[in-house]
């Protein structure tokens, strides 16, 4: 059993040369005062002792001898005895700050005390009194830190011109041998804070003076100090006849310059008494005192007058009996002085049909002495009628303009231009964005594009008619909406649609009013079509099919940001194929993250196929990317098309999945390879949460060893992949291994070939 006490070393003069166990070696140390701390360890059969010997620590050999503690040290001719004493003595305090009996000390000071030795933090209480005001502060509160011999405490600001006692209750400190600190009794530790200036703040000045006349209806109020202020609490209270404005101090309208205080309010109603009152909290001074206050009649001033007329209009736009507006023109009308919104609504009659705005419509706005008014847009040469009741528009103090009855204000709307379809783009569905006007007689080789995600857009004249009926090839969609596309889409997002290789005819019909969906005809009056004639050559990717590989029947074409949940489907055997431009080509080249197959036969899969029955694999959760690439010869030769590529993700939603992992809960590691079954080659994925040496081994069903295809130090948690290619073997259950200092973990392969 070990035991261990502190001792304090006596004072000695002598060199003695200790004698270090842990080291076999000697040291003169030369002993001119009292040593320092060191540790007495009692352990079986013998007791040494460590310790700080002018910042050196040896080890040497101790005795104990009844009521005698000491070592000894071995002079070169006689053993010496160091005597040693256990420490007992309790600390003590040294100095404060601030100083006891001291004065003036600002009220946000900290509190200091040194001890006479090194301290921690034991069990108690800080407790500071002002006047009839107490905080008690607990020792192990974060506003209390220690640092050596030190500690420093940031107590609650004091009051101003107040004593300040502070007391300190036995064991809040301790040294380092447990002796706890005796304490600081109420009296011993007193001090008194800085006083402060017992006037509160005076006003000066106001703008505008009291009782002043003819103010501006825009004036800015500005009130004047003796002193600098700053914010206090409240608001600002502005009487104007029957109305008030109340300003929060925390409005950026207030703004306070040193002695001045800025007020910045609506504009005040004209001929107008004003009367301003602000709390006495609103403003303090630097210590805190509160001015005066503003009550009722003590700031008060009238506004300057004006006629007593109503507002007028000074102009239309478009005019009065305007002819050929434009049909989504603005509306203006501009008064003599500036307008606010009164109630009512605008009518805006159209033919057989007509427009009601709201005053809270927000296409009606006010700017000045300006309305402008964006309604819908207006139906082509037709008589457009306004009516305004005259409570729509006041001036500032609240007259009401004429108003304005049917007749006054009337004009009349373009006739409708001949609608014609101008020209084709050929987009690319991908980004949204053209890649090429589309044309008679264009020859478009579809390996030269960079995507088979297309679409045909329609440019009209004017820009937006009715509809537009388009027919590619005898198939006829209808389009009621910009952008007018073939393959429609939702706003400027363009869906993707496929051309395939060969001869094109391509017919775009605009007509005036919007066509059902169905229809074979538009609606209304036609305009002038374009057609053009184009062919498409080279070889293409089309599209990527997902397919059930049990039953050989497709699923669905994977599209972009697709997610494949495994748990809808009857079954996790599944296959990729590629649907290529021509039918038939040479090749298809499949690449699925890191791992690339070749397919020379018809149909092309990336699980593979044996006569049409699609052999079958499972999708691994994660996320993908799959290009496919055509080759005009087998083998990857010849000319290369156009490839198509899509993202995608696998998710698994059933809790009784089984992953296609071995093992993979815990520290253990992770396994994964795809496809798996394979035919020629597989993608092996592998991690390990151990930082270090690893490698993969390959093991027939007997437990052989075949190969080692990959062996590296890895990264913890980094995932690693590597191909690897059957070769020879035959069809049949493989094992891979993954091998670590700490574990190894299998996975079963399965080939077939």
């Amino acid at each position: 059993m070990m035991s261990l006490k502190l001792y304090h070393l006596q004072l000695i003069l002598l060199t003695c040369t200790l004698f270090t166990k842990a080291f076999g070696r000697q040291s003169d140390t030369q002993f001119i005062k009292t040593i320092g701390t060191v540790n007495l360890v009692e352990q079986s059969g013998q007791n040494v002792f460590t310790g700080s010997f002018f910042n050196k620590t040896d080890m040497a050999t101790a005795y104990l001898s009844g009521e005698e503690t000491y070592i000894t040290a071995n002079t070169g001719i006689e053993p010496i005895k160091v005597y040693l004493s256990e420490d007992t003595l309790a600390p003590v305090l040294t100095s404060f700050s601030p100083d006891n009996g001291a004065t003036e000390i600002a009220t946000n000071t900290y509190l200091v005390l040194v001890f006479s030795e090194e301290i921690i933090k034991g069990t108690g209480n800080i407790i500071v009194s002002q006047g009839g005001i107490t905080q008690v502060i607990p020792v192990n509160n974060a506003v209390i830190s220690v640092a050596g011999n030190q500690v420093t405490i940031v107590p609650d600001s004091f009051t101003n011109n107040s004593t300040i006692s502070i007391s300190i209750t036995a064991g809040t400190f301790k040294d380092l041998a447990g002796n706890e600190f005796a304490g600081l009794a109420e009296g011993e530790w007193i001090f008194t804070t800085v006083g402060q200036a017992d006037i509160p703040s005076a006003l000066i000045s106001f703008s505008p003076m009291n009782d002043e006349n003819n103010v501006s209806v825009d004036a800015t109020l500005s009130i004047t100090f003796n002193e600098e202020v700053f914010v206090g609490s409240g608001e600002i209270t502005i009487k104007q006849g029957n109305t008030t404005q109340i300003i929060e101090l925390s409005d950026e309208r207030v703004s306070i310059a040193g002695t001045t205080v800025t007020i910045n309010p609506d504009n005040f109603p004209g001929n107008t008494l004003i009367t301003v009152s602000i709390p006495s909290s609103a403003f303090v001074d630097v210590t805190g005192y509160e001015f005066a206050g503003i009550t009722d009649g003590e700031w008060s001033f009238t506004t300057v007058g004006q006629a007593d007329t109503p507002p007028v209009i000074t102009s239309f736009s478009p005019e009065n009996t305007a002819g050929n507006v434009p049909v989504n023109a603005s509306l203006t009308i501009s008064f003599n002085e500036e307008v606010f919104v009164g109630s009512g609504e605008i009518t805006l009659t159209q033919g057989s049909s007509t427009q009601i705005l709201p005053l809270t419509d927000e296409r009606i706005s006010i700017a000045g002495n300006t309305v402008t008014i964006n309604p819908d847009d207006f139906p082509y040469s037709t008589s457009i009628t306004v009516s305004i009741p005259s409570s729509v528009f006041v001036d500032s103090i609240g007259y009401e303009f004429a108003g304005i009855v049917p007749g006054e204000w009337s004009f009349t709307t373009v006739s409708q231009p001949e609608q014609s379809v101008v020209k084709f783009i050929l987009v690319n569905a991908d980004t949204d964005r053209p890649l090429m006007p589309l044309e008679e007689g264009d020859v478009i080789d579809l390996s030269k594009l960079p995507t088979q995600n297309l679409n045909i857009q329609v440019i009209t004249n004017p820009g937006v008619v009715g509809s537009v009926l388009i027919d590619l090839d005898g198939k006829l969609v209808v389009e009621n909406q910009l952008p007018y596309a073939y393959g429609g889409g939702a706003g400027t997002n363009y869906n993707a649609i496929t051309l395939p290789v060969g001869n094109h005819t391509l017919t775009a019909t605009p007509y005036s009013e919007r066509t059902a969906y169905t229809a074979t005809t538009g609606n209304g009056l036609k305009g002038k079509e374009l057609t053009i004639h184009f062919t498409i050559t080279g070889t293409s990717v089309n599209s990527l099919v997902l397919l059930n590989a049990d039953t050989n029947e497709d699923i669905l074409a994977l599209k972009n940001g697709d997610v494949i949940d495994l748990a809808n489907f009857p079954a996790e055997n599944l296959n990729i194929r590629a649907i290529t431009n021509p039918e038939r080509l040479g090749s298809v080249v499949f690449k699925l993250n890191e791992l690339s197959i070749r397919e020379n036969h018809f149909p092309y899969a990336i699980g593979g196929d044996i006569n049409g029955d699609f052999r079958s694999w499972t999708l691994p959760a994660g996320n993908h990317t799959l290009t496919a690439t055509p080759y005009q010869y087998m083998g990857s030769g010849g000319k290369k098309g156009a490839a198509h590529t899509v993202s995608f993700s696998v998710v698994n939603t059933n809790p009784a999945a089984r992953i296609n992992y071995a093992d993979n809960e815990g520290i253990s590691g992770k396994v994964a390879a795809f496809p798996n079954p394979f035919h020629d080659r597989t993608l092996i994925s592998f991690s390990t949460p151990d930082k270090g040496y690893a490698r993969l081994e390959i093991y027939d069903a007997k437990g052989l060893f075949i190969s080692s295809p990959y062996q590296a130090d890895l990264e913890a948690g980094k995932w690693y992949s590597v191909v690897y290619e059957a070769g020879m073997l035959k069809s049949g259950v493989y094992v891979v291994k993954l091998v670590t200092q700490r574990y190894s973990r299998n996975y079963k392969l399965v080939l077939t070939k």
